[in-house]
């Protein structure tokens, strides 16, 4: 009994990151010798390592990262005063946390009073194996890919719960956060000229074409890579920072270069998302965001990019909706601002297209210059007969029906 209390209480003092419960309950281990079972073990060897080798630095890391987990907006305020170091700012929990608060500014009454809620997609501080051997700041070189998430698994939730999840990863994924991006010197790598602008407007909205590509495609060749710098391009065209006469064609260009590269699925999702960030035109904004929904219904990303995507959807989705009102599902057929087209997009992660689609001309133009939905590229969770628009009212999505005849006298 005293065993299974020790170990309970140091589970408990791990995801709490507590160093003096830690310390009290491994000196209380060690005088009663209770080191047989493995799970005792690992327990030991991971509180071990957390009260005796990481420094506080360290330490805050994994507070901001519990604070993540529970959504403890106090908590995360206060920790966040702390990291005023060089290391601590490059950190992705401080990066996680600094978008987050921004983002949920008017929840902190809220979340001092409800449950605390998981944040889904990460691993738990507690969950993370630590070995005795490992060197101090090893638990950071933990990559988000070698996690398995619930984002890349199939959920089998109700759309009103899927959508109660989107609107709680408001914020939560900032795209500085992505371990898939250039550094700072790779990114600036050969930059003479506008060099100053680059570093300071590479994962922000920008004018000027890009240097370099903005993931890493190590293992892409050179062809790839001067390709996506083109696509920005295409980009840049279609959204209208710079003039074109078709910019339809070369938004239909850039989907066609990233459908043809499967290297630069993720780099066209980043492109995207590095436009919309401090991006203070809405015409370019409502532009970019149907490439991003047709990007999407062709190859949707995975992964931490998935993640980044719905987080920044979240900011700007309507979900207020009714999926049982008609009136409701039928604003959702007018591509005419940016909550609809990101309300859309979640609906498209919730049932995602079968991934090999490729969109016609015709099809970009009818949602880029018609800012109409197109039948083809409708979400498959509008098939779902629970939705509002049942297949006999197709016909009049666009205009109302008229009334019915009186009956003959």
């Amino acid at each position: 009994v005293i065993e299974k209390e020790l170990q309970a209480g140091l589970e408990k003092a791990i995801g709490k990151v507590s160093t003096t419960d830690i310390k009290g309950l491994l000196r209380q281990i060690g005088e009663l010798d209770l080191q047989a079972q493995k799970r005792m073990k690992e327990l030991i060897d991971r509180g071990g390592h957390i009260a005796y080798m990481m420094n506080k630095q360290e330490l805050l890391v994994l507070k901001l990262r519990k604070a993540l987990d529970d959504r403890n907006i106090p908590k995360l305020r206060y920790l966040v005063q702390f990291a005023n170091t060089k290391w601590l700012r490059e950190q992705p929990e401080v990066i996680q946390a600094e978008s987050f608060l921004r983002a949920n500014d008017d929840l902190e009454s809220k979340s001092a009073l409800g449950e605390p809620v998981r944040v889904v997609g990460r691993a738990p501080a507690d969950s993370i194996q630590i070995s005795s051997e490992a060197k101090r700041g090893s638990v950071y070189n933990i990559r988000r890919s070698q996690v398995k998430t619930s984002s890349n698994i199939p959920s089998s939730n109700t759309l009103e719960q899927e959508m109660d999840r989107y609107r709680s990863l408001k914020g939560l994924f900032p795209l500085a956060q992505l371990s898939i991006l250039r550094t700072k010197s790779e990114y600036l790598k050969k930059v003479f000229f506008s060099r100053g602008y680059h570093k300071t407007h590479q994962l922000i909205f920008q004018t000027q074409p890009i240097p370099h590509s903005i993931t890493r495609l190590y293992q892409s060749n050179h062809e790839t890579k001067q390709v996506a710098k083109h696509m920005f391009r295409n980009l840049l065209f279609y959204s209208g920072e710079v003039f074109h006469a078709f910019p339809v064609t070369l938004g239909f260009e850039a989907l066609e270069q990233a459908r043809k590269y499967p290297d630069l699925h993720e780099e066209l999702f980043v492109q995207i998302l590095k436009q919309l960030t401090e991006n203070k035109y809405e015409e370019s904004m409502v532009k970019l965001w149907k490439l991003m929904y047709l990007a999407y219904f062709c190859f949707p990303p995975t992964g931490e990019v998935r993640e980044c995507v719905q987080s920044y959807a979240a900011l700007y989705a309507d979900f207020d909706f009714d999926i049982k009102s008609p009136v409701d599902c039928r604003k959702l057929m007018v591509l005419s601002n940016k909550e609809t087209l990101a309300t859309l997009v979640l609906l498209l992660d919730f049932k995602p297209n079968k991934e090999g689609y490729r969109p016609t001309l015709e099809e970009v133009k009818a949602i880029t210059d018609v800012s109409v939905l197109p039948v083809t590229m409708e979400p498959p969770v509008f098939q779902d007969p629970k939705f509002a628009l049942k297949a006999q009212d197709k016909n009049s999505i666009y205009k109302q029906s008229p009334p019915p005849l009186p009956p003959a006298t």
